[in-house]
């Protein structure tokens, strides 16, 4: 079935009653080059594990399928998800899961592909020791489990523990959901996807991979703790029906579960950046010292001693500028 097809999609619509809604990010890809394109540049292996968000009738997800052995496609609509599991019934390597993917914990993600690895052969031999409970409950095995699971796994296969990035995210993300599915695979702690590829609003992109001049805090969230990089842009005439704005293709890699930078006090860094974006208009050193009670001429001297300019704001500065900032106004801080 070519789901790039327009009249498809519209007669799957009308089908299982589903008025797509631009309140649901529900804009369908139509184009197949650019489908191409996101197989391609996704570069996945046959034993990888993906989380595909928000599969809509499924276009990328047959494409998926050709190359992964192992899938778990998490769709909230329940009309969609209806399609997906009728569409898909026959095939092993793929689990359809009908459910809010921001209500689904990323330990019970990564204790799904644990317990369906493709990435360890042997593992297959030991899954039937794992407690699992199906689809239809939408009930995942504890992360408590998961970890008991992970020890004997390991045991029995002579390895180390098995690592909470053990699978990677493709997907054509909700555009009313994108700042927080960043937030919860790239900014939060626990079990992130190893990386990502994904498209978004040409503007979020934009701002993710933002640099010094354009800095804001969703980039300095995702850079903080990866390394993020838009691989192409796509027109809105790519979908149906046809959003307002562009998209781009990103590439997240390298997640890392600790920020990717020298911070000894992530607290502290987070508050004076939060701070400092409070008021981006102004220049820093007001921002900095109303929200935390410095005197603004002793801002102004740390900025300068820090080799930026007294007149900065805060998109201005990188990370860097941000540590060496937030180190000095507090050096001593435990907080």
């Amino acid at each position: 079935m070519d789901l790039t097809n327009i009249q498809i999609i519209k007669t799957l619509s009308k089908k299982f009653n589903i008025s797509p809604s631009p309140l649901s990010g529900q804009n369908f890809l139509i184009d197949k080059n650019i489908l191409n394109q996101i197989v391609d540049r996704s570069d996945i292996k046959k034993n990888e594990n993906i989380l595909e968000i928000g599969p809509g009738f499924g276009v990328l997800t047959q494409e998926l399928l050709k190359k992964s052995n192992n899938i778990l496609s998490v769709e909230r609509d329940n009309h969609l998800a209806k399609h997906l599991k009728a569409q898909f019934k026959d095939n092993d390597s793929i689990e359809i899961l009908q459910k809010d993917i921001l209500k689904l914990e990323n330990s019970e993600i990564s204790s799904y592909f644990i317990k369906n690895s493709t990435t360890i052969s042997d593992t297959k031999n030991y899954k039937n020791r794992i407690e699992y409970k199906g689809q239809d409950s939408a009930e995942f095995i504890s992360h408590s489990k998961i970890l008991n699971a992970r020890i004997h796994l390991s045991d029995k296969l002579g390895m180390s523990e098995l690592s909470d990035s053990n699978y990677r995210i493709i997907a054509n993300i909700p555009y009313q959901i994108t700042g927080k599915i960043l937030r919860k695979f790239v900014s939060d702690k626990a079990s992130k996807p190893k990386k990502m590829h994904i498209l978004l609003q040409k503007e979020v992109a934009q701002r993710v991979c933002a640099s010094r001049g354009k800095m804001n805090l969703l980039g300095i969230s995702v850079q903080l703790y990866s390394k993020p990089d838009i691989l192409f842009n796509v027109s809105k005439s790519s979908f149906w029906p046809q959003p307002k704005v562009d998209s781009s293709f990103l590439q997240i890699n390298n997640i890392s579960e600790e920020p990717i930078y020298d911070i000894s006090n992530e607290k502290k860094f987070w508050q004076v950046v939060r701070i400092g974006f409070s008021s981006p208009r102004k220049q820093l050193h007001n921002t900095l010292s109303a929200g935390l009670g410095i005197e603004s001429q002793d801002v102004s001297n740390i900025l300068r001693e820090i080799g930026l300019n007294q007149k900065i704001r805060a998109q201005e500065l990188g990370i860097d500028d941000w540590i060496k900032l937030a180190i000095r106004i507090n050096p001593n801080s435990s907080e």
